[in-house]
């Protein structure tokens, strides 16, 4: 099935990101079915805010992500960076649709889940047995 990966190079949650081998979210086409591996550092480098910092999350509002996605259901086969004009995407803070208001609380609102997360009073630090009715 064709696949269309958009990353970010500033992923906090998965690690490694550099390179393109050997970046955790690289997708390999051994089968040819036609992958598109998209860094967003990469595509916009040079080219306006596109090209910042997203993590793991916000990736998700990233306007070239968005329009990648678009492409791939519109279009047979994988998302095409070819087909997108990067010039315009690429200097947009957010994809169409979203306000700086609308990134602005979605990181207010990822900063509480974070602290949620850290002040959650029982951790599981190793990954529980298997149960029985599970083997």
């Amino acid at each position: 099935m064709p696949t269309t990966v958009v990353y970010s190079a500033t992923d906090e949650s998965v690690q490694p990101q550099a390179g393109d081998s050997s970046a955790s979210s690289w997708m390999n086409d051994s089968r040819n079915v036609g992958v598109t591996n998209a860094r967003v550092q990469d595509v916009c480098a040079g080219k306006g805010a596109g090209g910042g910092t997203y993590t793991h999350s916000s990736v998700l509002m990233h306007p070239v992500a968005w329009a990648l996605v678009q492409d791939a259901l519109k279009n047979e086969g994988p998302g095409q960076l070819s087909r997108i004009n990067l010039d315009v995407e690429c200097k947009k803070i957010a994809a169409d649709g979203l306000s700086v208001q609308d990134v602005l609380d979605t990181v207010v609102l990822l900063l509480k889940a974070f602290v949620q997360i850290v002040l959650y009073p029982t951790k599981a630090f190793t990954e529980p047995e298997i149960k029985a009715y599970a083997s």
